[in-house]
């Protein structure tokens, strides 16, 4: 299951949705389907740390689904994964 899953996670539309729905679910939903998407890239969490300037480490903790990072933080990975958040009624 979690090998089709990082497949499907490549595909920049599908982790948008992927994103999006974990997102409604909770907020700790959303920071490890965060953490799936950064994972499956090229480099995994190890690269995507580095070109943040942000240590693995704290990066690992933060999406976990137990770590509490603020706004400006996820706004930061966001923006690095290229993607952005929308509000809607």
């Amino acid at each position: 299951m979690k090998e089709g899953l990082d497949l499907e996670l490549q595909d920049p539309e599908f982790a948008a949705v992927y994103l999006t729905e974990s997102y409604n679910d909770s907020t700790e939903a959303f920071l490890v389907a965060l953490g799936d998407v950064i994972r499956v890239r090229d480099g995994g969490i190890k690269r995507f740390a580095e070109e943040s300037h942000r240590a693995r480490l704290g990066m690992t903790r933060a999406l976990s689904g137990h770590g509490n990072p603020g706004f400006a933080y996820v706004r930061d990975v966001l923006t690095k994964l290229d993607l952005k958040i929308a509000i809607t009624r």
